[in-house]
């Protein structure tokens, strides 16, 4: 705009009238719009979507088992949809499904209690369908985004885990665990007390023996990404703009074990129910692994057919120990 104002516009005034250089004004402002308003429409277009993280816990003394999923849904456009999650299908059909609408409490932009609400969606509800586990008719606005929460309770179709795992008298694991989920779990570990094995990837059928390999290591410095540096333990701090939802799931997994806000410098808050720390005081141990979409969520303004998103998922196993020898 400076450039065709001057010395654009002093080389018109001076060779045809001075009108004619003002002229230039609304000229270069509907110009550059139309260029702004293309790269941001080509920007948003990429960034569209959804994203999921999600936590499925089994307990396998009973088979039972519960859901955790979080969903954030991003518009180009003011729109409206219906939000359905559902289930891993190793699950027989949940006796409890609920989804709400996650949003930022206060008066902040977009939040529950905000003075002025956007004035396009202001006059617009939605409504629960048959039952809780579907939003139906869910406003949106342009070039915003929806953060929605489910939780399920169901059971396993099948047994989860085969195990004969026992606590030795020195405080060590020996036994054996199979695996008998229907797919294969990424990056797992076996939590117990302050220890934590490394086992890698855990396919359908696997046996795991935590007595080979090379032992456990301690919880916290797994959890908290410890380094030696000049023989001194160094703790690498918790980045609290971090965007790696795995890691994420695994700090507020085990929040308290990790140690709580002196680690993170955040209060679990809502996120306290996930915590299976307490789990660890009483003696039981947890096998934790990555693996397929615990909850699929399904939004009505897909329409090409797509698959619903993957996202991120952490599958949690809760094991009852046994003492001393079998």
């Amino acid at each position: 705009t400076i450039a065709l104002l001057y010395p654009g516009s002093w080389l018109l005034a001076r060779q045809a009238s001075l009108g004619i250089s003002w002229g230039l004004v609304p000229l270069s402002a509907l110009f550059l719009g139309a260029i702004i308003w293309q790269v941001g429409s080509f920007w948003r277009a990429e960034v569209s979507g959804t994203s999921v993280a999600s936590i499925v816990d089994i307990n396998t003394m009973d088979n039972s088992a519960r859901g955790f999923s979080w969903a954030g849904r991003w518009s180009n456009d003011n729109s409206e949809f219906d939000v359905q999650p559902k289930p891993h299908t190793c699950m027989v059909p949940a006796t409890s499904l609920v989804v709400g609408w996650y949003a930022d409490a206060g008066r902040g932009l977009g939040a529950t209690d905000a003075p002025v609400p956007h004035p396009s969606l202001a006059a617009r509800e939605y409504r629960y369908g048959s039952s809780d586990s579907t939003l139906l008719d869910v406003p949106i606005a342009a070039s915003s985004s929806r953060l929605f929460e489910s939780e399920w309770i169901a059971e396993c179709s099948n047994e989860i885990i085969n195990t004969t795992l026992r606590v030795e008298s020195q405080g060590t694991l020996r036994g054996e665990l199979t695996h008998n989920l229907p797919f294969s779990l990424e990056n797992c570990v076996l939590v117990y007390s302050g220890w934590l094995y490394d086992i890698g990837t855990l396919a359908a059928g696997d046996v795991f023996n935590p007595s080979n390999g090379r032992g456990p290591r301690s919880l916290i410095s797994a959890l908290t990404r410890h380094d030696e540096e000049h023989s001194r333990d160094i703790v690498k701090r918790w980045k609290t703009d971090s965007t790696n939802i795995a890691e994420i799931l695994t700090i507020a997994g085990f929040h308290h074990a990790s140690g709580g806000s002196g680690y993170t410098s955040l209060e679990s808050g809502r996120l306290g129910r996930i915590d299976l720390s307490s789990q660890l005081e009483v003696g039981r141990a947890v096998l934790v692994g990555f693996g397929p979409p615990g909850t699929d969520w399904f939004f009505s303004d897909v329409r090409d057919g797509r698959a619903p998103p993957m996202g991120v998922t952490m599958w949690r196993m809760l094991i009852e120990l046994s003492n001393g020898k079998p």
